[in-house]
């Protein structure tokens, strides 16, 4: 492989020039152009060439000056010429034509692509190989007005009324009247909207028991809703949260049997740029009364259970022998009265316990 390195010497003010190489030989060099009070100088020292061959420098194909390398392979061009717009620089070897080395005299410029939301700014930096007050700059674009240039860079500023793509081309010339172009793509995206949840009415449940609510969001920017993730901010130990993807989750209340009062549930969506929306419920606990246990002795009706509060009503075989009760408690009731009084009977008995309109499982012991 030949290796080919472009060196520069230089006076006062200088010119970049970037050369390549040909594909096959895989080198690439950087080179400088001196300019002074009498004009351009191009000083090439080409190293790695073929010792003792014969080789042309071209400017725009027109022969600007010959040499022979020497035994190291090397070569120095001392060339004076005023250069053109777009000038194309070429080393041929005389022996076979083939163009060693080449370059195109005009300033670096280097433009990434832009992606922006609409209603935001976007700021890139415009590669250059020179100074930017000792250039000249036009920005165009396929439409619209909010794609700047400012200070070496490319400011993008849409609104929503320019979402899509568009593409703009921004073209340097430097002071010798050498010009370059980069073109670039801007797309700019709909603005980023928050998720949007569903209301969700209050919850009456009675206590012991399950339900299931559930939850819907729709994300503005993301019509399949994928990527939007349901989270408890506040709930009650009894809410269990399941999302189940694409805007959907599931919130299981099941209230232990001794669970009462009100509780505030709130649900948080969350988008994958982060924007929030929550919603909020309240549960409200329906007691529930349960006889877990009954016994009769010594005049005393034990019944014990939860649920109870403080003021219930008793029913033995379906008689509400409520007057009997002597205490209270929401585990525990205790009624005094003899068996005949309470209605009780040799086999089976059949209690049940209400509040309000609450009531409790019928419960059957035998005596």
């Amino acid at each position: 492989m030949i290796l080919l390195l472009l060196m520069l010497v230089f006076t006062e003010e200088v010119k970049r020039l970037v050369l390549t190489a040909p594909v096959e030989s895989k080198a690439t060099a950087t080179a400088r152009i001196t300019v002074n009070e009498h004009g351009l100088r191009l000083i090439v020292i080409a190293v790695g060439l073929q010792p003792r061959c014969r080789y042309v420098l071209y400017l725009s194909s027109e022969p600007v000056a010959e040499g022979l390398s020497d035994a190291d392979g090397t070569l120095d061009f001392y060339v004076e010429s005023e250069p053109r717009s777009a000038d194309r620089l070429e080393l041929l070897d005389t022996a076979t034509g083939e163009v060693v080395l080449w370059a195109r005299l005009q300033p670096l410029l280097y433009v990434p692509n832009i992606v922006v939301e609409a209603g935001k700014t976007a700021t890139v930096e415009v590669k250059l190989d020179e100074p930017e007050a000792d250039l000249r700059f036009a920005l165009s674009c396929s439409r619209g007005s909010f794609v700047t240039f400012d200070a070496g860079r490319i400011i993008a500023s849409p609104r929503e009324s320019d979402v899509g793509e568009l593409s703009c081309e921004l073209v340097v010339t430097d002071r010798f009247g050498l010009s370059n172009s980069a073109h670039f793509a801007v797309t700019v995206l709909p603005p980023n909207r928050p998720p949007v949840i569903t209301v969700v009415p209050q919850q009456v449940v009675k206590a012991g028991s399950i339900r299931n609510v559930l939850l819907q969001a729709s994300d503005p920017n993301d019509p399949t809703n994928a990527g939007l993730r349901f989270s408890l901010v506040a709930a009650p130990e009894y809410a269990v949260l399941t999302d189940v993807g694409a805007g959907r989750a599931v919130i299981q209340l099941s209230p232990p049997i001794t669970a009462t009062g009100r509780s505030e549930v709130v649900v948080q969506v969350r988008e994958p740029q982060g924007l929030v929306a929550q919603t909020a419920f309240t549960v409200v606990i329906e007691p529930t009364v349960v006889i877990t246990d009954v016994s009769y002795s010594k005049t005393f009706l034990i019944i014990n259970g939860s649920g109870f509060g403080t003021s219930a009503t008793v029913k033995v075989n379906d008689v509400d022998v409520t007057r009997f009760l002597v205490g209270q408690s929401n585990h525990s009731i205790t009624l005094k009265a003899r068996r005949s009084a309470l209605g009780l009977r040799s086999g089976p008995n059949r209690v049940q316990v209400s509040v309000g309109s609450v009531a409790s499982n019928l419960f059957i012991f035998s005596l």
